[in-house]
């Protein structure tokens, strides 16, 4: 059986080890800032700097978005070969639940299409009278 202290110091260990990983994330992100301030940043593409015995790659990523109002007007303008713009289906959780219970018979008919993975668990530790 588990005791209260048990789960009392493995609630402080991953506390302790929370904190640690935030620390240790908010200074690498201050370190990256410094590392762009100094070798700047390509637009697109990766740029190497060797200094000493270290290799420094600092990569520049540009990310579109597209305008659902202007692509509706410009997609039958495209050749229907195009793979510029693509549809990805994904899965609604509440949408899923709501089918499943409402029309059970289309979530089995939905299920051949669906797999099902378990994700990482979620969790969250606070100490009692701590706001976040």
């Amino acid at each position: 059986m588990t005791t209260t202290t048990e789960v009392a110091k493995i609630a402080d260990r991953w506390l302790s080890a929370k904190r640690a990983e935030k620390d240790a994330n908010d200074k690498r992100l201050e370190i990256e800032k410094e590392i762009v301030e100094l070798l700047g940043c390509p637009k697109e593409g990766t740029e190497k700097t060797i200094a000493e015995n270290f290799c420094v790659r600092v990569k520049g990523v540009m990310n579109p978005t597209l305008d659902e109002e202007a692509l509706a007007e410009v997609l039958p303008l495209l050749p229907d070969d195009q793979t510029a713009v693509y549809v990805k289906h994904k899965t609604s959780t509440p949408g899923l639940k709501k089918l499943e219970a409402e029309q059970p018979e289309a979530y089995k008919i939905l299920c051949r299409a669906m797999t099902l993975k378990p994700g990482k668990p979620s969790i969250n530790v606070e100490l009692k009278g701590e706001n976040k």
